[in-house]
């Protein structure tokens, strides 16, 4: 029988290969409404599509959770997480609430339900796959890279990733929404803040972690680095979608 977090694995896969088809296509909760007539079947789409990009990045925290637990042992993989977790838990609750430090932002119910109407779950277990993804990447291609170099440039691939994601999170798959309360236009971008906040905030949690160990170099060793490049991979097709439909005629 194949380990548990081997299976994940393949669930994982499989619904990032959904994802490549959901996600660029644009297929919301408005592409439905204008798509689907029946009511009940516009509202049973809907609701997959909100539950499945939820399900997809509980899928992809397993897998990384799980692998980061047979290369650093059970007891720094729960402290590990829980700092990411509860950390940037916290960070965003007060962000969501006061704009600080990210800018004016409020999350919606579409990256799974929301805790106390204000946090999806799902954030905190999106920030474990990144900063851990990350953590893992920089120690396979930068070895070298120790202490504040290294926490600079795991903060670096999640400023990265942020950028690859955010327009398609705002704009395609409305999981947050940026200047909820503006009165006059929108800008086109989040706000500069949004961008430093994640390189700092990252970059410190790769600062209080281990370091990560360099052997074994096992299939879950590399499995969180492929987890991270295969949701930015989606997100780079939406964008790139997204830049086509844009162009003039």
């Amino acid at each position: 029988m194949r380990p548990l977090w081997q299976i994940v694995w393949i669930v994982f896969l499989i619904w990032s290969a959904i994802g490549a088809v959901v996600m660029p296509a644009g297929m919301s909760e408005s592409w439905v409404r204008d798509v689907i007539q029946d009511p009940g079947a516009q509202q049973g789409l809907i609701d997959f599509l909100k539950l499945s990009d939820a399900i997809w990045m509980v899928l992809a925290a397993i897998v990384v959770i799980w692998c980061m637990g047979s290369q650093e042992g059970v007891r720094k993989t729960v402290i590990g997480c829980a700092i990411v977790a509860i950390g940037s838990g916290l960070v965003e609750w007060v962000g969501a609430e006061t704009g600080v430090p990210f800018g004016p932002y409020k999350y919606t119910d579409n990256m799974g339900a929301r805790i106390a109407g204000v946090l999806p779950f799902t954030i905190p277990l999106a920030w474990i796959v990144i900063v851990i993804g990350a953590r893992y990447l920089v120690a396979w291609r930068f070895p070298s890279l120790k202490g504040r170099a290294f926490a600079v440039a795991v903060g670096g691939v999640a400023l990265l990733t942020d950028l690859n994601l955010e327009i398609v999170a705002w704009k395609i798959r409305a999981y947050w929404v940026w200047y909820p309360f503006a009165t006059g236009p929108i800008p086109l971008m989040p706000p500069w803040q949004n961008y430093a906040s994640w390189f700092v905030l990252a970059a410190c949690f790769a600062r209080l972690l281990p370091p990560v160990p360099t052997w074994p170099r096992d299939a879950a060793f590399f499995r969180p680095i492929w987890v991270l490049l295969i949701i930015n991979a989606l997100f780079l097709l939406a964008n790139i979608v997204r830049w086509i439909r844009l162009l003039p005629g």
